[in-house]
């Protein structure tokens, strides 16, 4: 019966209920879309058993902070000697050139110590786990394979152990395959698992660190007890190795925070806690419209109540209207929901999904669909009250008595209304500011100078590593390769490098100078250093400021030589010129000597934002590397070659893969996707908050003065003027606007704090921030408070007396 009543209700007023499952659609839909994105990726359990005693461990150089890789002894003796581990494990990243399965393709994979999937807790879902013997040198011819590559390239052939695969030209024999939900976020996508081999010597060295531990920590070890015990043992191995652990200390770090650190989660939490605000934002004008509606329907309250309804039979009515109201909006918001949350994966990178929980994947389950109806009811029930008991609390003969047939809002009603609506305009301080930060942080890394022009390069990564290939044959093949690219029309340059921005790699190594005390252990700077071929500078466009860049005279045979970018110039040599000056990257070999022959540019390889670091440009005939991008300038549109890329690699080598060709421009915005992501998806947010505001401010004056007409009349007949009522109600409308604003940027000073990590160029207090979101509000607020107000100031005494 009540439902019948509610429906009936609003088919009379359909555009009051429209306008209610609208607004609570927009901030459901958003909260319900975000919370998809939260449950997917944080609150869904780990696919590992006890995920709390899983650790991470890293070396960290004390005296910068900076946290890395593990060397293998330090890592065998954290397993043997500390005594806090079930099991300790070790994994390295690495790729591999699959041949004989389809197309030759590159696939990423990790080599793995043998009890790796045995410290996470999981086993493979066919086959077998790798053995102790399988870690020496010459016994490693065996992989697992991830589900994904399992599937793809092998059809989930159940018949697959067994069989052989070769990878890096070498046979290896499939041993097993992973359950489908296995995955190792800190390291990214992994399609194969092949077994980390150590010999007895390079099994205890300590001057070489590229192992990422994870362990699993004995019963009634934490966290906090684990990094405690681990820091006082990794000072005992400071001390008993001062060569090579000079203030190397350790970090311990849970395996969910590492995940929550490498997919972006903190960006999810803060996109949620907006979205909340967003919600309470409309739910705040929905209570008011309510409220409003409530209002005008006293008299019928009062007939209802005279005719002997009960108030809490009156109230529970207006409540359930308003749930139904409430319901409406969350069905609707599903669909927004739907379309909000397939536009932000649409617009997350291919490359980027190996990386987050679940691989990107998101789902509207049942989960997600409890949490819809719960925000429903609860905001329902939390925002529906009010205007419910408000709508009961008036005395009935006065009510009856009102030939007018129009109640007023209560002293606490009104009240009631403009605390809404300065909680409203805090909560719009709070999204707008959020917005504007991370708009005016992304304006300011576009235009970062990244210190080369990608404009018409085209990229491409080929790997012709072979285990039986000698280097002279790696360095004919570029040499080849090159040569021929060289001369296709369409092509103005043509080299290659270990890496180029957005790739994500190169090499850290330590740096010293000839004729310069070298430092004691643990305080040697490093470089990142990249192999190139002649050409590489120019066909990137990186300024050469002294000297020259490096050429066909850098053959194998002449002197090591080393271009070095502007930073490393400043920092080792100030004051001094430093062509002629000589650097070498290894403390053992010391007739590695490199001259200095240039100085280039800094360039962003990686983040666009990060600062300058040291960089040093390698000759490829002197440092031959195995994997390498072909870097190709073109005088048109750069994909157009890529087939002709292809064409050439295959033609030298069949059986060589070529895999991601893009322009160097695609890479840079795979890198900046995140930030792009989220400035977008608040600045939509900020102006959502900012229609939701002015509407709100709109709805409560406007009411107003529809409540105030006689007030008005009464003003104007004893003389007031037109300006006078307009300055009145506007004064009063900004007053609460004001007040609201104000607790609003205390409220968005703590907010930007989060998002510190996320900013660049700009900090979280930035005063052009604040100020402008300020004016920009209060602006809104102004015009939305000027509307009605005219309209008030309008109303014509005799007639508003005489109504009344």
């Amino acid at each position: 019966m009540g439902l019948k009543l509610a429906l009936r209700h609003f088919s009379k007023n359909p555009g009051f209920a429209l306008v209610v499952v609208l607004t609570l659609a927009l901030g459901i839909g958003a909260n319900t879309a975000i919370f998809s994105f939260v449950n997917s990726w944080i609150i869904r359990p780990s696919p590992f058993p006890s995920p709390d005693q899983l650790v991470l461990l890293f070396e960290t150089d004390k005296k910068t902070g900076s946290e890395g890789s593990v060397s293998p002894g330090d890592w065998k003796d954290w397993r043997e000697k500390s005594g806090i581990f079930d099991d300790l494990a070790a994994a390295t990243w690495g790729s591999y050139n699959l041949t004989g399965v389809d197309e030759p393709v590159k696939i990423a994979g990790y080599y793995v110590s043998a009890n790796f999937f045995r410290a996470l807790g999981v086993k493979p879902a066919l086959g077998r786990e790798f053995t102790e013997e399988e870690q020496i040198p010459g016994r490693d011819n065996v992989v697992i394979l991830a589900h994904s590559l399992w599937r793809d390239r092998f059809g989930s052939d159940p018949n697959v152990l067994g069989r052989k695969i070769t990878l890096d030209g070498a046979a290896n024999i499939i041993v097993g395959v992973m359950p489908e939900n296995f995955q190792y976020i800190p390291m990214g996508l992994a399609e194969v698992f092949t077994p980390l081999t150590f010999s007895p010597e390079k099994l205890v060295a300590r001057d070489t660190r590229y192992l990422r531990p994870v362990g699993r920590l004995k019963a009634g070890v934490d966290a906090a007890g684990a990094s405690a015990a681990m820091i006082a043992f990794q000072a005992s191995l400071e001390k008993t190795y001062p060569a090579t652990n000079t203030n190397r200390g350790v970090l311990v770090r849970t395996l969910q925070e590492e995940t929550d650190k490498q997919s972006g989660n903190p960006a999810v939490k803060i996109l949620f806690a907006i979205v909340t605000f967003i919600l309470m934002m409309a739910c705040a004008n929905v209570a008011n419209l309510i409220m409003a509606r409530s209002t005008a329907r006293r008299k019928e309250m009062a007939v209802r109540l005279a005719m002997g309804s009960g108030r809490w039979r009156l109230v529970r009515q207006q409540l359930g209207e308003t749930l139904l109201l409430f319901i409406a909006g969350a069905v609707t918001g599903m669909f927004f929901a739907r379309f909000g949350g397939a536009y932000l994966l649409h617009a997350i990178p291919a490359r980027s999904m190996a990386y987050l929980p679940n691989f990107g994947r998101v789902e509207i389950d049942a989960q997600v669909l409890l949490f819809t109806a719960a925000i429903a009811l609860a905001t329902g029930l939390a925002f529906g009250m009010a205007p419910a008991l408000e709508g009961t609390r008036f005395d009935v003969n006065t009510m009856l008595k009102d030939s007018g047939g129009r109640g007023t809002g209560s002293v606490s009603a009104n009240r009631f209304r403009k605390m809404l609506v300065s909680g409203e305009m805090a909560l719009a301080v709070v999204v707008v500011i959020c917005g504007g930060l991370l708009a005016n942080s992304f304006v300011r890394m576009l235009h970062v100078d990244l210190g080369f022009d990608g404009e018409r390069v085209l990229v491409a990564e080929v790997q012709p590593f072979s285990k039986n290939k000698a280097a002279s044959s790696i360095s004919q093949f570029y040499d080849s390769a090159l040569q021929r690219l060289a001369g296709m029309p369409g092509v103005e340059r043509a080299a290659a490098a270990m890496f180029t921005p957005g790739s994500n790699g190169g090499n850290v190594t330590p740096v010293l100078l000839e004729g310069k005390p070298e430092p004691p252990p643990g305080q040697v700077p490093s470089v990142r250093n990249n192999v190139v071929t002649p050409g590489y500078l120019e066909a990137m466009s990186i300024a050469l400021l002294a000297g020259r860049t490096i050429s066909a005279q850098d053959s194998r045979e002449a002197t090591a030589v080393v271009v070095v970018n502007e930073t490393l110039a400043k920092r080792f040599f100030a004051g001094e010129n430093p062509l002629g000056k000589r650097l070498r990257f290894s403390r053992k070999d010391t007739n590695a000597w490199c001259t200095v022959v240039g100085v280039v540019k800094d360039v962003k390889y990686y983040y666009p934002a990060a600062p300058p670091e040291n960089q040093v440009y390698l000759a490829f005939a002197q440092s031959p590397a195995t994997s390498m991008t072909l870097v190709v300038r073109t005088r048109g549109t750069p994909m157009t070659i890529a087939p002709a890329i292809r064409a050439v690699v295959h033609d030298i080598d069949p059986m060589l893969p070529v895999s991601r060709i893009m322009t160097i421009g695609a890479a840079i915005e795979e890198q900046k996707a995140g930030d792009r992501i989220l400035t977008q998806v608040t600045g939509f947010f900020g102006a959502l908050a900012l229609f939701l505001a002015a509407i709100g401010i709109y709805a409560v004056i406007a009411y107003s003065v529809s409540q105030r007409a006689q007030e008005i009349g009464v003003r104007m007949a004893l003389g007031a003027k037109n300006r006078d009522v307009l300055t009145l109600i506007v004064r009063q409308g900004m007053g609460m606007v004001l007040g609201g604003m104000i607790v609003g940027i205390a409220g968005a000073v703590f907010m930007a704090k989060l998002l510190a990590n996320f900013l660049y160029g700009v900090t979280p207090t930035d005063p052009a921030t604040f100020v402008s979101t300020f004016v920009v509000l209060a602006g809104v607020a102004l015009i939305a408070c000027a509307i009605p107000a005219m309209r008030g100031a309008k109303v014509d005494p005799v007639v508003a007396l005489r109504n009344e």
